[in-house]
């Protein structure tokens, strides 16, 4: 058996661009009227019913809280009377004193549109409180005409859409000149506008064309912003802004010399482009824009040599410089860079940096980023984390000197290039140990540069290539017969027990005691006589007051090096520690039985 089961849309085509119930793909496919005499009703046949006399233009109709310009005449149905009149009225469509089928009316209709509606009571003065005003002409036939439908013939002349930003009228833009496309900017993007500041007794507060700016609250005032993040590229609009807002919730724009915050103030703007910046840690202190962008899936990736170029500017000077913008990147993006083509032109060095992103060298900041870029991309980087800035060894270009004192630090960074390290296990034995020993010397600098963190990952990820076959793979050519062979993994066995009681002791440092005697144990399974891994260990059940298995490793690596000092000390540390937790027990036991 089959069943088929069909939905039918709601009846009538009642708003075909509102409408969002069941049906909806279906109604938007079915063109604007666009004859006279057309007929529609725009609620149930109790509501209100549209007959268009001239037919508009465009596709936009008005919505609340839109401003309208239109002409009416509103009479009695089957009456001659003419109780509402008005030529070229401004119209808020958010006014409460409005007829609500008179405002259901002007939001059916498009510009140039001339219609008469049919507005039955329950839309016309039957909710006498929408209607006061015109009520307030006819006292002593109120009752009765709330019972009577009235008609209208209404022109729409002109609209413009308008915002109520805060939602609670303090905040009212309004558009003159719609915009192109669909995005807005966002809070901290750079836009490029022409705006004005104004008041009833000054008309020009302020006053700026093609200024490029950020877009930050802190600096350019709540209001302001999202005014400017409600528009779209090339549209014109005014936004006016109520004095007991602003007074208590603007601070900056209470701040405008000049301002009085007895009055109301008005910006006008023209928003001409902006480009996206992306608040990189959430917290307002670093901004990412991309001023050009690059090959689609290059990105490079943490096991990898990334060759870039890189312009460091930290209060307003140039430190270093191997690149120019001028001409890498598009004229409006040259633009919205802000930086002055004297500085472009100055260079320090000639040659791109080259960096292995794996082994922390560079600063956190900027390995994030070369990981997430495509080559030939160009980004800047805006920010006031000096710290994100200075690389984790001093041999960097990124040196903690050149970021003392920071204000404010921009680094315009281009990757040239992106090179993938081979992986481990297809390489040859001495390419493997020039690597592994290159990784190590790279954490042992970390380590002792107080990065622990840092170093404890390389020594792991050395670790990884022993544990995970990848140094013992052999590579074409290659055999475990070789004298030769058997010598290089003798060194490498060498290093492969340092690095597994480096990463011991790294995990100690960090107080991950756990961790710690887990990796000695590794080392202790590759060699049990290795005093460090014993000693290392017994430190860290020390600290987990595990004294008997404490004191139990800790001989044995007296056994092992009896004139050892370190392991003396430790020794007597241990036994220090028991006793006085024995005693500190004994008095607390005491008290319960006293």
């Amino acid at each position: 058996f089959f069943f088929f089961f069909f939905f039918q849309a709601e009846d009538g085509i009642r708003d075909v661009e509102r409408s969002r119930g069941l049906g909806d793909v279906y109604k938007r496919q079915f063109p604007i009227p666009d004859k006279a005499g057309y007929e529609e009703e725009l609620r149930s046949k109790e509501g209100v019913k549209k007959k268009i006399i001239e037919v508009g233009e465009g596709k936009d109709k008005p919505e609340s809280p839109a401003v309208v310009v239109a002409s009416y005449k509103g009479c009695f149905e089957k009456s001659e009377e003419v109780f509402d009149a008005g030529e070229n009225v401004r119209i808020e469509l958010n006014d409460p004193g409005l007829l609500e089928g008179f405002k259901i009316a002007l939001e059916s209709m498009r510009r140039n549109e001339k219609s008469t509606f049919v507005i039955k009571p329950k839309y016309a003065f039957k909710k006498s409180s929408n209607a006061q005003r015109l009520l307030d002409n006819f006292k002593d036939k109120s009752e009765e005409l709330k019972k009577k439908s009235v008609v209208y013939e209404i022109k729409l002349h002109d609209f413009s859409k308008r915002s109520d930003l805060k939602s609670d009228g303090n905040v009212m833009k309004t558009q003159i000149k719609a915009g192109k496309g669909y995005r807005n900017p966002s809070d901290y993007d750079t836009v490029k506008l022409t705006y004005e500041i104004s008041q009833p007794s000054n008309p020009s507060l302020a006053k700026h064309e093609n200024v490029i700016i950020t877009l930050d609250p802190s600096t350019l005032g709540d209001s302001f912003c999202a005014f400017v993040k409600d528009m779209k590229v090339s549209e014109s609009s005014f936004c006016d802004i109520k004095k007991e807002y602003y007074v208590k919730s603007d601070e900056k724009l209470k701040e405008i010399p000049g301002v009085n915050t007895n009055e109301d103030v008005k910006i006008q703007a023209e928003l001409h482009e902006f480009i996206r910046s992306e608040d990189y840690y959430n917290d307002k202190s670093t901004l990412k824009t991309v001023l050009k962008t690059g090959k689609i899936g290059t990105a490079p990736g943490i096991d990898c040599i990334a060759t870039f170029r890189t312009k460091i500017i930290v209060n307003n000077q140039v430190k270093y410089s191997n690149l120019k913008l001028k001409g890498l990147i598009s004229d409006k993006k040259w633009e919205f860079a802000r930086i002055a083509e004297d500085q472009d032109a100055i260079t320090t060095a000639e040659a791109p940096l080259k960096y292995t992103l794996n082994e922390y060298r560079l600063p956190p900041l900027l390995t994030r980023n070369l990981k997430e870029m495509s080559t030939k991309e160009v980004i800047e980087l805006r920010t006031a984390k000096a710290n994100k800035l200075v690389a984790y060894l001093p041999d960097s270009v990124f040196s903690a000197e050149m970021f003392k004192d920071v204000g404010e630090a921009r680094v315009f960074v281009q990757l040239v290039d992106a090179e993938t390290l081979p992986a481990m296990a297809t390489l040859k034995l001495p390419e493997k140990e020039g690597r592994v020993l290159e990784l190590k010397e790279n954490a042992t600098r970390l380590f002792k540069a107080g990065h622990v963190k840092k170093a404890c990952k390389i020594y792991q990820k050395i670790n990884s290539y022993f544990n995970l076959g990848d140094i013992t793979n052999l590579a074409e050519g290659e055999s475990k017969d070789t004298e030769e062979y058997k010598s290089m993994m003798d060194k490498l066995n060498v290093v492969k027990k340092q690095c597994h009681i480096n990463a011991a002791i790294c995990k100690f440092k960090l107080k991950d005691y756990k961790a710690t005697v887990s990796i000695a144990d590794q080392a202790l399974g590759l060699d049990d006589k290795l005093t460090k891994a014993l000693y290392w260990k017994a430190k860290a059940l020390r600290q987990q007051q595990e004294f008997d298995l404490a004191l139990e490793t800790i001989k044995k690596a007296m056994k092992v090096e009896p004139g050892n000092g370190d392991v003396k000390s430790e020794y007597q540390e241990i036994v220090n520690a028991r006793d006085k937790l024995r005693d500190a027990e004994r008095k607390k036991y005491a008290k319960l039985f006293s």
